[in-house]
């Protein structure tokens, strides 16, 4: 048996060093530049694809966003407002290559994941985004502009950050894609980040102007990066899971991170990233396996595929090859799928000519036969979730983070077991981000700016999925709409938690003395507001509904957090009839309720029609017609499906212990 063992292990040894073998699949990606042709028109797009599956490769990385501008219909930013412009290029100007390259790609076999430069802008002063946002680019310690193939946006500028996730959020949610790869991802030199918003909020924060060499302005630069780096992968992954991230990274990590404060090791340990592409442009073997390697070995369960350039100065085609055979015997070594990214369309064509049948000319070439695309199992198959969101401080009117609460302390916690502790604090922009969160039920999230702590209980994380929790920290007015009190009775509720929760100090204004009336689930009777014992009624919560009755109109305005937990557990201990609220200012569907009893959650569907804990069918009174009206199921038929911001609504449960979860 021994023996045994060790003949798999030496195979497997043997298998994972020879170029090809080993793991199944292999990512063959190809970056197609936005400064030459292949992509401006339908027929070049056509030609570059076909090119690319006869060379077997499985990947596009077009570069749909150089400066500023756009191979694709923008809809966000640009000197209007209405989308950042195409190049003139172009044809014709009604053309939008992204969408065409997905759609041909895809009939292919062909994943598209879109290049987008980050943070590099035009230089041109009449340019509409200098014209428009020069206030947001970097400069050297001096002062000067740094023009680095382009000037660059400074990215500890609040504004930058919020405009450049919207920017890739536009196109993952309106186009087919597969993944993105930001590019540009860093500072432009070590002497930058001196741009007069991001240094204000520093000298803010530390008390000091730094020089460039200043150790705490190193980290806050890179924790700026940072901050971007995860807001922006959380925010795609809650409106599209399944693409995968990845960024064109420094050759080494030591530079990147050094010189440019890209700490690509912390974007990979914190899964802020599906996939890191070094850009290992070197040909020279020696640097490029040894940069490989030290990138293998910070891919904490992700994935590296390494950037080759058949372009590179002194490259040769067949060296060129030898460089992927490097990716395909090392990263099996490191549990790393093969892969690698060739640079590029125009080098393959132009400066390398003939390199795309060369590469699969025959059996010794590494793309000789086609491959599948190694499968993402975090994405697949995921067992880990995210929590993430964003803190802001209404009133707050700070001349560079808004009403963005930056540095606010967020704490994840679980009592387990095991007890599980997460702390981070909020970027520039006011989100936060914890990922690879365990999935569990009843998770307290804590956000604390020295002196306002607020809380958030009983939220629960799914795998594969992306809990969102925005935290207001400061009450602002909340007002009922008109028609939410008439003359005669009215069943209420409250859709933001009140800053204050006395009745007197909501219902400021309203006559509510012996006419406010709160249902006791417990004794099955009503409570009477008294003002000389406002004890026996307790204070109001958005989890209940009241019974108002009022002699006019009236309007509830009162001090409210403006921002609500993503779920709502509302406790009915005793069977019988209970007045649930709608903690919520947008209609929730009574059909998305969760129904939870001694441990175990199911639909509302299932809870009424197979367990019998409750009864589907709810009351909710319209005042216009002083009638009540029913709540229910589609298949009950009810005047309403949905449970609505300031209506009250009577719920009837058949067994004890009973927790509804609005969501």
């Amino acid at each position: 048996m021994l023996r045994k063992l060790l003949l798999v292990v030496s195979i497997a040894t043997i298998i994972g060093v020879i170029p090809g073998m080993g793991m199944t699949a292999e990512f063959r990606g190809l970056w197609i530049d936005g400064w030459h042709s292949g992509m401006w028109t339908a027929g070049e797009i056509d030609t570059m694809l076909s090119i690319a599956k006869n060379a077997n490769y499985n990947v596009i990385v077009p570069q749909i966003r150089k400066k500023a501008d756009a191979l694709y219909n923008s809809t966000y930013g640009g000197p209007n407002g209405t989308g950042e412009p195409k190049p003139d290029q172009v044809q014709p100007p009604s053309f939008d290559p992204l969408a065409y390259m997905c759609q041909q790609a895809h009939a292919l076999g062909i994943e598209v994941h879109p290049w987008v430069c980050t943070h590099r802008c035009p230089t041109q002063t009449y340019d509409w985004f200098y014209t428009t946002y020069n206030h947001w680019l970097t400069r050297d310690q001096a002062g000067n502009l740094i023009n680095s193939e382009g000037y660059y946006l400074d990215p500890g500028v609040p504004d930058g950050e919020e405009y450049t996730v919207n920017i890739a959020l536009d196109i993952a949610t309106r186009y087919d894609i597969d993944g993105i790869q930001w590019d540009r991802i860093r500072y432009p030199a070590a002497n930058s980040g001196y741009n007069s918003i991001a240094i204000a909020r520093f000298q803010q924060e530390y008390g000091y102007v730094p020089t460039y060499t200043d150790n705490t302005f190193k980290n806050w630069r890179r924790k700026q990066l940072n901050g971007f780096v995860a807001r922006v992968y959380a925010q795609l992954m809650e409106v599209r899971p399944d693409i995968c991230v990845g960024a064109n990274t420094w050759i080494t990590y030591a530079t990147g991170n050094g010189t440019y404060y890209q700490d690509a090791d912390a974007w990979m340990a914190n899964k802020w990233l599906d996939i890191n592409v070094p850009m290992n442009y070197t040909a020279t073997n020696s640097s490029f396996t040894s940069n490989l390697v030290d990138w293998l070995g910070r891919a904490y369960g992700r994935y590296v595929y390494s950037g080759m350039n058949v372009g590179a100065s002194g490259q040769t085609q067949a060296n060129a090859c030898t460089q992927i055979n490097y990716t395909r015997s090392y990263n099996p070594a490191y549990g790393v799928p093969k892969g690698c990214q060739t640079y590029s369309y125009y080098h393959g064509t132009v400066t390398s000519p003939g390199w795309f049948d060369y590469v699969h000319a025959n059996s010794s070439r590494p793309y000789y036969t086609a491959d599948t695309i190694p499968a993402i199992p975090w994405k697949s198959n995921p067992t880990m979730g995210m929590v993430m969101g964003q803190v802001t401080k209404a009133g707050q009117n700070d001349p560079y983070t808004h009403d963005w609460v930056y540095n606010a302390t967020v704490t994840l916690y679980h009592p387990g077991p095991p007890e599980v502790i997460m702390e981070t604090t909020t970027d520039q922009t006011g989100y936060y981000v914890f990922s690879e969160v365990e999935p569990r039920q009843n998770y307290t999230i804590t956000v604390s700016k020295s002196p306002i702590t607020r809380t958030y209980y009983n939220q629960d994380v799914v795998a594969g999925k992306v809990l969102r929790e925005d935290f207001g920290l400061v009450p602002t007015t909340c007002s009922s709409p008109s028609g939410t009190i008439r003359a005669g009775w009215n069943v209420i509720s409250l859709p933001l938690e009140p800053s204050n929760p006395d009745p007197a100090v909501i219902f400021n204004g309203i006559d509510i003395e012996g006419k406010l009336f709160r249902w006791d689930n417990a004794t099955g009777s009503f409570v009477v507001y008294d003002p000389w014992s406002p004890g026996d009624f307790g204070e109001c919560s958005v989890k209940d509904g009241y019974y108002l009755f009022s002699t006019g109109t009236a309007t509830i305005s009162y001090q409210a957090y403006p921002k609500a937990p993503a779920m709502h557990d509302i406790p009915i201990n005793n069977a019988g009839w209970a007045i649930i609220g709608c903690p919520y200012l947008s209609d929730k569907r009574w059909a998305d309720v969760d129904v939870t009893k001694n441990g175990e959650t199911v639909s509302m569907y299932t809870a009424t029609r197979e367990r019998g804990w409750m009864d589907s069918i709810g009351w909710w009174w319209d005042n216009t017609s002083q009638s009540l009206q029913t709540l229910g199921l589609p298949d009950d038929f009810p005047a309403s499906e949905y449970l609505q911001p300031w209506y009250g609504y009577w719920v009837q449960t058949y067994s004890n212990n009973i927790t509804l979860t609005l969501k």
